[in-house]
């Protein structure tokens, strides 16, 4: 089984209008969503439709975290949340004819006690659960140090840990050295002071992060793919055109196939070629559900070129 972190789950509700984003007046939407959201949780929704079972170890409270509980339970996704005392957080999206909008509301504060039972609660699930990912937000106010000690916990049990983060997140859990570690570029530059335009300074950049004990770095480019290294091979993975704006990855799809590709022991190209593909699956997929046949279809229109990294 696959454990999966979400520290900040948001109870979504996504309203579509006929009406363009200046309309005036009141608005009648003509079709009202409410789901739960979080990287962690999607990381466990895009598992499920792998055929894969995942353990959401997280944190909720209020009515809008019963909500969210209450969504995995109907979708049979196991879950171990900690009740805290203030309210899981909401976001609004709005879509118009011509855009959308999104409101969402500040990320719930953690106490120290809260998080202490959370990292007990971390430790017990670490016995029945091979890989341990963490991705997504977290609370503003999350005590120092605690992402990195998941992350040393992780390895203590002999769990292969993969993080997904961002900015100071990211630079956090470097410092546990987790067996993957995916960052986009911004961070990398930030983790390591330096500017990186060419694939050659990211590749002496990753260089860094290998040195820390870390077996695999995932740099997301975005719409320009991404880069895999490792001590002695790197892939450069190449995506078709995406025809759609402001379509970002997906880290919790993308640790979803890559712990997918991991556990069932696919080989090391398969395992990015199946990460990259789910974690772009929703920008080409534009409405339905996703099935594991789209996620199949697009990892045959990725290139993938192997390179020797010394």
């Amino acid at each position: 089984m696959i454990l999966s972190v979400d520290l900040n789950p948001v109870l979504r509700k996504r309203i579509k209008v006929p009406f363009r984003k200046d309309h005036p007046g009141a608005l009648t939407p003509e079709r009202i969503d409410i789901f739960p959201g979080g990287e962690g949780i999607e990381l466990a929704l895009m598992l499920r439709i792998m055929n894969e079972d995942a353990l959401v170890c997280g944190i909720s409270g209020g009515y809008t975290g019963k909500v969210v509980r209450d969504f995995l339970d109907g979708s049979g996704i196991e879950h171990d949340f900690v009740e805290i005392r203030e309210s899981t957080g909401e976001q609004l999206f709005i879509h118009y004819s011509d855009g959308q909008t999104l409101i969402s509301e500040i990320r719930p504060r953690l106490s120290k006690d809260e998080a202490a039972v959370y990292l007990r609660h971390f430790k017990e699930n670490l016995n029945t659960c091979e890989i341990t990912c963490i991705t997504g937000t977290v609370p503003n106010n999350l005590p120092e140090g605690m992402l990195e000690e998941m992350l040393i916990m992780s390895r203590q049990f002999g769990r292969r840990s993969l993080a997904a983060l961002k900015g100071r997140d990211a630079a956090q859990a470097v410092k546990g050295s987790p067996y993957l570690m995916a960052l986009d570029l911004a961070s990398l530059e930030n983790i390591t002071h330096l500017k990186l335009e060419y694939d050659s300074e990211i590749i002496k950049a990753c260089r860094y992060l290998l040195d820390k004990d870390i077996e695999y770095v995932f740099v997301d480019l975005r719409e320009k793919g991404a880069l895999v290294l490792s001590d002695e091979k790197g892939y450069r993975v190449d995506i078709p055109s995406i025809g759609r704006e402001h379509c970002n990855t997906n880290y919790g799809y993308l640790l979803a196939g890559v712990a997918l590709g991991m556990i069932r022991g696919y080989d090391e190209e398969t395992i990015f070629r199946l990460g990259s593909a789910a974690s772009l699956i929703h920008c080409f997929r534009r409405s339905g559900e996703v099935d594991m046949s789209d996620i199949k279809g697009l990892m045959n229109k990725l290139e993938v070129r192997t390179f020797r990294n010394i």
